[in-house]
């Protein structure tokens, strides 16, 4: 069985950033992320249902946020050169990970609903794990 991490900015920032509104920063409008020369971009609802995962994608070319809407969803991850090492966090809140970072997504009810946001035209690699991951 696999260990859920509660995220933070300090567990995740291997794969990633979490997105959030800078209290300290007196500016009302805050870019948070930003990536120049991209040729467009989307904004795609997913409907998560997989209670465990044989399969991870990454992608290249694009950073991907996901941002909960309904249910429990759990983003699993891996560094490039290390498929078979994951960590699983909860994301509560919205998350957008790195390009190049292995990753899935799972639900811990019977759905659960996810806004991904990324490049308009994505390149893919999957990768299948040795060992099922289960919840």
């Amino acid at each position: 069985m696999q260990k859920v991490n509660n995220i933070n900015p300090d567990n995740f920032k291997r794969y990633g950033k979490l997105i959030g509104f800078d209290k300290e920063n007196p500016n009302n409008f805050q870019v948070v992320l930003s990536e120049l020369n991209l040729v467009g971009f989307r904004i795609a609802v997913s409907k998560v249902i997989e209670k465990n995962i044989k399969r991870l994608a990454c992608h290249p070319n694009s950073m991907e946020c996901f941002q909960p809407i309904s249910g429990v969803t759990l983003l699993c991850v891996a560094a490039y050169e290390e498929p078979e090492i994951w960590e699983i966090f909860l994301i509560d809140r919205a998350v957008c990970i790195n390009k190049k970072v292995w990753h899935a997504t799972l639900c811990l009810t019977e759905c659960s609903f996810v806004t991904i946001y990324e490049n308009a035209v994505m390149e893919s690699e999957f990768y299948d794990v040795a060992t099922e991951i289960n919840i």
